[in-house]
């Protein structure tokens, strides 16, 4: 995590990190650390937008998130991967009837919710609902909270009546780009992710799903 304008450094990775006036990120490098950000080569002080953004010589990728002065970043090692263990993750098969069509639903401004997060301990974080999520399944309304941790995208964290059997306990995702309320959307959930904390559980510190996002029904897709 870097927040505040005092200089922090980064274990394994070159350049400086502070947030400026304007509560951007930044980071500051020569052309010989080989810090990309939107693949433009850092000699200086660049800012650093939110999202997948950032590339290191060494074959690494950062992305960030986070508003206003308070920023998580994450690098990410393709061969921590192979490391880890991991060969696979099961999937449903596709089947389009989970397709659907859904509504961004407006409400309240400036709405916050609040989740946990997979720290240890636990800790707690209001983050930015922009709108929910409608959509109707086999004639039964589905509303869920659409949480915005990367801006414009919007994650929707949910269970149902596969979590903690056949899919993970702490519940699946589906992104879907942020729309005003009013939306017609496509719910495609084939689409349907586990979140990365079942990569790396240290770094990845994932919400939980905010109170209410529980589909009482089993979702076999994704």
């Amino acid at each position: 995590m870097i927040s505040g304008s005092e200089v922090q450094t980064v274990d394994g990775i070159p350049g400086t990190w502070r947030i400026n006036d304007e509560g951007d990120l930044t980071v500051t490098a020569t052309g010989a650390d080989g810090i990309r950000v939107d693949n433009t080569l850092v000699e200086g002080t660049a800012v650093v937008p939110p999202g997948p953004s950032l590339a290191f010589a060494q074959g690494q990728v950062g992305m960030v998130g986070g508003v206003d002065g308070s920023y998580g970043l994450v690098v990410l090692d393709e061969q921590a991967i192979v490391r880890s263990g991991l060969t696979g993750i099961d999937a449903y098969p596709y089947d389009s009837r989970w397709i659907l069509r859904g509504v961004f639903k407006e409400v309240e401004p400036e709405r916050r919710t609040l989740v946990e997060r997979l720290t240890q301990p636990r800790t707690t974080d209001h983050m930015p609902a922009p709108v929910d999520l409608a959509f109707t399944i086999d004639g039964s309304e589905v509303v869920l909270t659409v949480v915005e941790e990367i801006p414009g995208q919007g994650l929707i964290i949910f269970t149902d009546e596969t979590s903690g059997r056949e899919t993970p306990d702490i519940g699946r995702w589906l992104v879907l780009p942020l729309a005003p309320a009013g939306t017609e959307v496509a719910v495609d959930l084939n689409k349907v992710v586990v979140s990365y904390h079942h990569i790396s559980p240290t770094v990845f510190t994932s919400p939980l799903p905010p109170a209410g996002n529980h589909i009482p029904l089993r979702i076999e897709a994704g």
